[in-house]
C-alpha cells in the first residue's frame, strides 16, 4: 500500500548516508517500509532510513507494509531498525520464530526478504560464540563470518583467536580445510596405469570436492584430474 510521506511518522535518528541516498535513486528500489496505524498516520518500525532517503529525493509516497503487530514484537523490531549489527537481527529474528512466527510469517508480516533472513539465521546457527561477538564488535567483517560458517568448531575457535578477522585470513582457514580433506596426497598415480586404477583415482577427487570451495583448491582438484586423465592406460 503507498502511503504519502507526510503521514508517516519516522525517526531521523540514524540519517541515511549519501551512498544510500544514491543506490535508492538508481536502482528505485528499497525493502518494503512497516507501519503501523497510529490514529490517522502510521509509524514506521522498519525503514525509518528508507522513508528520510525518498524524502531527500522528493518521493511524496512510500510503498509500506501496514501491520497489527503485538508489544513485543514491536519491542523487537525497534531494536532491529536501531542496530546494525547482523547478530542482533540474526538474534531478533530466531526469538520470533521461538515465539511461533514462521519465515513466511516474518516475510509477510515485516516486509524482511527471504534472502536476508537465511544468511542471518546461518550466521547465528553456524558460527562459535567468539566469532559471533567479533562481528558484533566489528573486529571480524560480515563476509568473512558467513565464510566462517563453512569451517567445523575446532578450525573456527583457531580463527577466533585473531585479534581482527579480514576476509582474507577466512578464505586461508577454509583453503588449509579443504586441502586436508581433498587430501590428494592419498590418491596414488599409477606410473604404468590400468583402468581400474585411474577410475578409482578420478573418482575419489571428484567425491571429495564440495561446492562453494576455495578457487585455489579446485585448481589442486583439476591439476591431480589432470594428471589422472594424461596417463596412457590399457583396457
Amino acid at each position: 500500500m503507498k502511503v504519502p510521506i507526510e503521514r508517516l511518522i519516522y525517526s531521523a535518528t540514524i540519517p541515511p548516508t549519501k551512498q544510500f541516498i544514491k543506490s535508492i535513486e538508481n536502482y528505485d528500489k528499497i525493502m518494503p517500509v512497516v507501519v503501523t496505524p497510529q490514529g490517522d498516520n502510521f509509524l514506521v518500525h522498519i525503514g525509518n532510513r528508507s522513508v528520510a532517503a525518498l524524502k531527500s529525493l522528493g518521493k511524496t509516497e512510500v510503498e509500506c507494509v501496514i501491520s497489527d503487530l503485538e508489544g513485543p514484537v514491536l519491542a523487537l523490531l525497534g531494536n532491529l531498525q536501531r542496530s546494525e549489527n547482523p547478530i542482533a537481527e540474526a538474534e531478533a529474528i530466531v526469538e520470533l520464530l521461538e515465539g511461533g512466527w514462521s519465515k513466511e510469517n516474518i516475510v509477510e508480516n515485516l516486509g524482511i526478504p527471504m534472502y536476508k533472513i537465511y544468511p542471518l539465521l546461518n550466521l547465528h546457527n553456524n558460527l562459535i560464540p567468539e566469532l559471533k561477538q567479533k562481528i558484533a564488535d566489528g573486529t571480524m567483517a560480515v563476509e568473512a563470518g558467513r565464510l566462517a560458517t563453512k569451517l567445523p568448531k575446532d578450525k573456527q575457535l583457531e580463527l577466533a583467536e585473531n585479534e581482527k578477522i579480514t576476509i582474507a585470513a577466512t578464505q586461508s582457514a577454509r583453503r588449509s580445510e579443504q586441502l586436508v580433506l581433498l587430501d590428494l596426497d592419498s590418491i596414488t598415480i599409477p606410473k604404468t596405469s590400468e583402468l581400474d586404477q585411474l577410475a578409482d583415482g578420478l573418482t575419489r577427487i571428484c567425491s571429495k570436492i564440495q561446492p562453494g570451495w576455495e578457487r585455489e583448491v579446485l585448481t589442486e582438484a583439476v591439476r591431480a584430474l589432470e594428471s589422472l586423465r594424461g596417463l596412457d592406460y590399457q583396457e
